[in-house]
C-alpha cells in the first residue's frame, strides 16, 4: 500500500458515505477538494473513477492548471474557475471541485470542504482501510484507532506524514507480525520523530485503550524529541555544531558503528528538517543509544547582559554612563526571569542602538515583553501580539505566517467551563476574523467561533439538566491564546501569550441574543432603556457600561439587552412608509421626494437586513461585506432624506425615526442615549476595523521589508487608533420634545454612552472611572515625594475644583495601596476644596450617597498602625484659608484634569 493511495481511498470512502446520508435531500451534493496537493487530488481523483459504483454518482471538475500534467481523463479538468462552477448545473447527485487559489477560499465556504484536517479527523476510515489482510485481533485494532486519535489532538503532522506513519504501521505489522503498540513506535520516523520501537510501551498495557494516554505520549515526542532533530532544545533554543561533537566524542563508543557517519553528516548539515536528521531518525533511540549525543547537551549560554556590553564597545563606544555601565554588571549576576522597570527604563533608552543587532534586540524584546499580553479588546490584543512577535523575529524576511491556538483543545467540556456569555459574546463580536486573516494566519481554536453551536449541541444532548455556566471566576471569564509566529518552513521564530479578558457585568453580553431577536422579528425596530436610579444597596447610582445593573431590563429580566419585545408601533419599516404617505398627502413632501426617499430606505433597508443576518450563528460575522455596504446606503439616505424633507413637522417624523436607528434613548434622568454595536456606523467602523488590521497583518507577512521608521510610535498609535469608537461619535438625544445634541463619554464593547459635552453644575457625574486619573495623581505624589523626601511623614493633597465623586476616594485607595507597608509613621490629609460652595457641598452629599462609598472604609484602629488609621480626609470651602502655611501637594483637577501643578 503506498500513501497517496492510501489518502485517494480515504476521500473516496468519505465522499460515499456522505453521499448516502445525503441521499434524502433534494438537490446536488457540493463537496470541494480544498488546499489539497494536486498529486492527492489527482489521487482521489483516480480512485472516484476506478470505483464502479461512486464514479456514476459524482460529476468531477478541477482546475487543469492545478492536475494538467497528472495524466487524468481530459472530460474531468476545467478550465473555469472554481468560483464559477459552485452553483453550476450538475445531472449527478454529487459534484466534485478543487480549489488552488486562497483568493477564491471566502467565496467557497458553501461549498462541504474535504481538507487535509478533515480527511485526519476519518479514523474509522483510515483503521478500516489500513487494517483490511492484517491478521491482527480486534482489541489491536482498536489500540491503533485510540493511538491515532491521540496523535490528531495533538494536530501536528501533515496529512502526507499522517497517512506515512499509518502506511509504514501496517507494513511493520505485516512483514515482522509486531504487536501494534511496537510497530507505531518503529513508524515515528514518519512524522519526523526518531525511532523508538519501545516508546510506547510506557503506557500500561490495561490503558492501552485511554485515547489520552497516547495524546500525552506523542505530545512529549514532539516537544521533547523532535525539536532534536532540528537542531533545537525543547525551548526552541538552537544547538551548537561543536557542542554536538564534543557530545558525540564522548559516547561514540555506545553508538552502533553503521551510525557513525550518518551522526557525522547530522552535525554538519544545516538546522531544521534535512536528509541527515530523516537519516538519524531511522535509528532505535534508545537501544542503538542515539539519545545520548543529546543527553546533557545544553543549549550555549548566552547572557545578555555581556552581550550588551560587547556590543556597545563594538558599535557606539563611550555611549553607556557610568551609571549604566554598572547596571549591566549587576544584570550579569542577578536572576533574570522577570524584567524590572530598571530594566524597562534601560530598553527605552537605548531601543534604537539595540537595533542595530536584530539578534540582541530580540533577545531583549523576550526579556522585557516576557509577560502575557493582557487585554479586553481582542483586536488590539492581537496587534500586540504581533508587535511584540514582530520585534522578536531575527529576521523579517523570514517572517511568512502565524499561528494562534487556544488553551483550551477540541474537548466540549473544556469550553463548557467558560462563562456561557462570555463565550457568545466572544463568538458574536469576532466571529470572521480568522477568515479575513486567511491563510496568513492559522486558527486552531476549535469551538470558540462556532459557540453557540455547542451550547446547543449540548442542551440537546442534556436537555433538562443542561445548565448554563453563569461563573465570575478569572478561569470562566477569560480565554487564553498563545500566537506563533512561523517562517515558510513553518519553523517556529517566536512565540507569546495573550490572555483576554472579559467582565461577565458589563455591556455585551445579550449581544448575541438581541441579534437573534432582531433578525426574528425585525432589525429596525426603535428601543429604549431606563436608568435604574436606585442600586441594591438603596443608594442612588448613575449609569454606568461596566455594570449591566445601573440598567432597568428591556426585554424580560436580562439586564443588558437593548431590545425590547416586538411592537409594530416602533417598527421603522412600519412605520416609515405610512408617514411618507401621510406627508404626501398633507402636501409637507412631494411625490418625488418620497418615491426618492422610498426607493433608498428600500435598499438600505435590504443591506442593513443582509449584514444583520451576518452577525447570527449562521453568517460570517465581521467578515461580512455587507457592514460595508449598508453603510454607504444608509448615506445615501440620509442625503436623499436631507435633500427632500424640510419643515420642523417633517423632522420630527421622518429625520428623528431615522436617526434612532441603533440609538437607544436613557430615559429617566438627564438626556443621555446609547450607541449599539447595530448602528450602522457602528457597523461599519466595526468592519473597517477588522480589515484594517486583517489588511496591516497581511502587508507585513507578505512584504519581504517592511520600514516602519519608529515601530513603537507606529503601533502605539496604531493600538491608540483601534481603540477609540470611530463612529458616530455624536448623536441627538431628547431633552422631553427639544434635541439635545450628545458626544461619547465612554465605550464599552462597542457600545458608547452619550452624554451631553458641556458641563451643567446641577449634572450627577453618571460614568466616570476614576482609575487611570488616580494613577496619573499616584505618580505625581511619587514624584513631590522623592523632591521632599521629609513631607512623607506628614503630607497633604489637595484636589482644587474636582467634579468627580469617585476621584478623593479612587486617591484615598491608591494612597493606602502605596503606603501602608511603609514602616514610617507616615501620615496624610486629602483636602476638598471648589470654589463653588453649593457644587461643593452637592459633591459632598452624593460621595456620601454613592453605592462606591463604603460607611465601613475609614474605620481604623489606631493601635494597629494600619496606614487608613494615619489618614485624614476634609471637605473645605474655598472661603476658609489653610490652617497652616506649610508646604502642599496641591492638584487643580477637572474632569478632563487639563491642569496638575504644584504649589511649594
Amino acid at each position: 500500500m503506498q500513501t497517496i493511495e492510501l489518502i485517494g481511498q480515504v476521500a473516496a470512502d468519505f465522499l460515499k458515505r456522505s453521499i448516502q446520508t445525503d441521499e434524502a435531500n433534494e438537490g446536488v451534493a457540493r463537496f470541494l477538494l480544498n488546499r489539497l496537493t494536486a498529486q492527492q487530488v489527482a489521487e482521489v481523483c483516480r480512485t472516484i473513477l476506478q470505483d464502479s459504483k461512486l464514479a456514476p454518482l459524482i460529476k468531477i471538475q478541477v482546475p487543469r492548471d492545478l492536475v494538467g500534467g497528472c495524466n487524468l481523463p481530459d472530460e474531468i479538468l476545467t478550465d473555469e474557475r472554481t468560483v464559477h462552477l459552485r452553483h453550476s448545473a450538475c445531472d449527478r447527485p454529487a459534484l466534485l471541485l478543487a480549489n488552488s487559489s486562497d483568493d477564491q477560499s471566502q467565496s467557497l465556504n458553501d461549498i462541504t470542504s474535504i481538507s487535509a484536517q478533515e480527511l485526519k479527523g476519518q479514523i474509522e476510515c483510515w483503521i478500516d482501510l489500513a487494517s483490511k489482510d492484517l491478521a491482527i485481533p480486534d482489541e489491536q485494532i482498536d489500540y491503533w484507532r485510540k493511538a491515532l486519535r491521540g496523535l490528531q489532538k495533538v494536530g501536528t503532522p501533515s496529512l502526507e506524514n499522517f497517512a506515512e506513519f499509518i502506511v509504514q504501521t501496517r507494513s511493520r505489522i505485516l512483514d515482522q507480525s509486531l504487536p501494534v503498540v511496537d510497530a507505531l513506535g518503529w513508524a515515528l520516523p514518519a512524522l519526523r520523530l526518531p525511532r523508538d520501537s519501545a516508546f510506547f510501551r510506557a503506557i500500561p498495557e490495561t490503558q492501552w485503550g485511554q485515547t489520552q494516554r497516547w495524546e500525552k505520549l506523542f505530545q512529549q515526542a514532539f516537544s521533547k524529541r523532535a525539536c532534536l532533530l532540528l537542531k533545537q532544545t525543547s525551548s526552541r533554543k538552537p544547538i551548537d555544531e561543536q557542542d554536538l561533537r564534543t557530545a558525540f566524542d564522548k559516547v561514540k563508543e555506545d553508538i552502533p558503528e553503521n551510525a557513525h557517519p550518518i551522526i557525522q553528516s547530522f552535525i554538519s548539515s544545516a538546522a531544521g528538517w534535512n536528509v541527515s536528521a530523516e537519516a538519524l531518525a531511522q535509528f532505535e533511540w534508545e537501544s542503538d543509544n542515539i539519545n545520548t549525543l543529546f543527553s546533557g547537551l545544553k543549549a550555549q549560554k548566552t547572557d545578555i547582559a555581556s552581550l550588551t556590553l560587547d556590543f556597545f564597545n563594538d558599535e557606539f563606544p563611550d555611549t553607556l554612563t557610568e551609571e549604566e555601565l554598572q547596571y549591566l554588571n549587576a544584570l550579569k549576576k542577578r536572576n533574570k526571569r522577570e524584567a524590572l522597570d530598571e530594566d524597562r527604563e534601560f530598553y527605552d533608552a537605548h531601543r534604537q542602538e539595540l537595533e542595530g543587532d536584530r539578534k540582541l534586540k530580540a533577545k531583549w524584546d523576550k526579556f522585557v515583553y516576557g509577560q502575557p499580553i493582557e487585554c479586553t479588546d481582542f483586536m488590539i490584543g492581537l496587534l500586540q501580539a504581533f508587535e511584540r512577535l514582530f520585534d522578536q523575529a531575527e529576521n523579517v524576511d523570514s517572517v511568512k505566517s502565524l499561528k494562534i491556538e487556544t488553551q483550551k483543545k477540541a474537548a466540549k467540556s473544556k469550553w463548557l467551563e467558560l462563562n456561557a456569555d462570555v463565550g457568545r459574546y466572544f463568538c458574536t463580536r469576532y466571529r470572521g476574523i480568522e477568515q479575513l486573516t486567511a491563510p496568513h494566519i492559522e486558527w486552531e481554536t476549535h469551538w470558540l467561533f462556532k459557540y453557540e453551536t455547542l451550547i446547543e449541541e449540548t442542551q440537546k444532548k442534556q436537555k433538562a439538566k443542561y445548565r448554563e455556566n453563569t461563573s465570575t471566576a478569572k478561569t470562566a471569564t477569560e480565554i487564553r491564546f498563545y500566537v506563533e509566529m512561523r517562517d515558510a518552513a513553518q519553523s517556529l521564530i517566536a512565540k507569546t501569550q495573550l490572555v483576554w479578558r472579559c467582565n461577565p457585568n458589563a455591556i455585551g453580553m445579550e449581544l448575541a441574543n438581541d441579534f437573534e431577536r432582531m433578525l426574528k422579528d425585525s432589525p429596525f425596530q426603535l428601543s429604549q432603556v431606563s436608568r435604574e436610579l436606585v442600586s441594591k444597596k438603596g443608594r442612588l447610582q448613575g449609569i454606568s457600561l461596566s455594570d449591566v445593573g445601573t440598567l432597568m431590563a428591556a426585554y424580560r429580566q436580562d439586564r443588558g439587552s437593548l431590545v425590547s419585545k416586538y411592537d409594530r408601533k416602533s417598527d421603522l419599516d412600519k412605520m416609515l412608509p405610512a408617514k411618507f404617505k401621510q406627508a404626501v398627502a398633507e402636501g409637507r413632501l412631494s411625490k418625488e421626494g418620497s418615491d426618492a426617499i422610498t426607493t433608498a430606505w428600500k435598499t438600505f433597508s435590504e443591506t442593513y437586513r443582509a449584514a444583520i443576518a451576518g452577525f447570527t450563528s449562521e453568517g460570517q460575522g465581521i467578515a461580512n461585506s455587507e457592514l460595508l455596504h449598508q453603510c454607504e446606503a444608509y448615506e445615501a439616505l440620509l442625503k436623499t432624506v436631507l435633500t427632500y424633507v424640510k419643515g420642523d413637522l417633517n423632522r420630527i417624523d421622518l429625520y428623528q425615526p431615522i436617526l434612532r436607528l441603533g440609538c437607544i434613548r436613557i430615559e429617566r434622568g438627564k438626556p443621555a442615549a446609547i450607541i449599539a454595536p447595530w448602528h450602522p456606523l457602528r457597523l461599519a467602523s466595526i468592519a473597517i476595523k477588522a480589515r484594517q488590521l486583517a489588511g496591516l497583518l497581511r502587508y507585513i507577512i507578505s512584504t519581504p521589508e517592511v520600514n516602519f521608521g519608529d515601530s513603537r510610535l507606529f503601533f502605539a498609535d496604531l493600538r491608540n487608533e483601534l481603540d477609540h469608537p470611530y463612529y458616530p461619535e455624536v448623536c441627538v438625544g431628547y431633552q422631553g420634545q427639544q434635541p439635545e445634541l450628545l458626544s461619547v463619554s465612554d465605550t464599552v464593547n462597542d457600545y458608547s454612552l452619550m452624554e451631553r459635552p458641556t458641563r451643567d453644575e446641577s449634572d450627577r457625574t453618571t460614568n466616570e472611572n476614576p482609575a487611570e486619573a488616580a494613577d496619573r495623581l499616584l505618580g505625581i505624589i511619587r514624584r513631590y515625594v522623592e523632591l521632599l523626601p521629609h513631607e512623607k511623614t506628614n503630607l497633604s493633597v489637595v484636589l482644587y475644583q474636582n467634579d468627580s465623586i469617585k476621584l478623593p476616594q479612587a486617591i484615598v485607595n491608591k494612597l493606602s495601596e502605596e503606603l501602608q507597608d511603609d514602616r514610617e509613621e507616615v501620615r496624610c490629609q486629602v483636602i476638598l476644596r471648589h470654589r463653588n460652595g453649593q457644587k461643593l457641598t452637592q459633591l459632598y452629599e452624593q460621595m456620601l450617597e454613592s453605592s462606591d462609598a463604603d460607611p465601613d472604609a475609614f474605620i481604623a484602629s489606631e493601635v494597629s498602625q494600619d496606614f487608613m488609621a494615619r489618614l485624614r480626609i476634609s471637605v473645605m470651602s474655598n472661603d476658609v484659608p489653610p490652617t497652616n502655611s506649610r508646604g502642599y501637594c496641591q492638584m487643580w483637577c477637572t474632569r478632563e484634569l487639563s491642569r496638575i501643578f504644584f504649589l511649594i
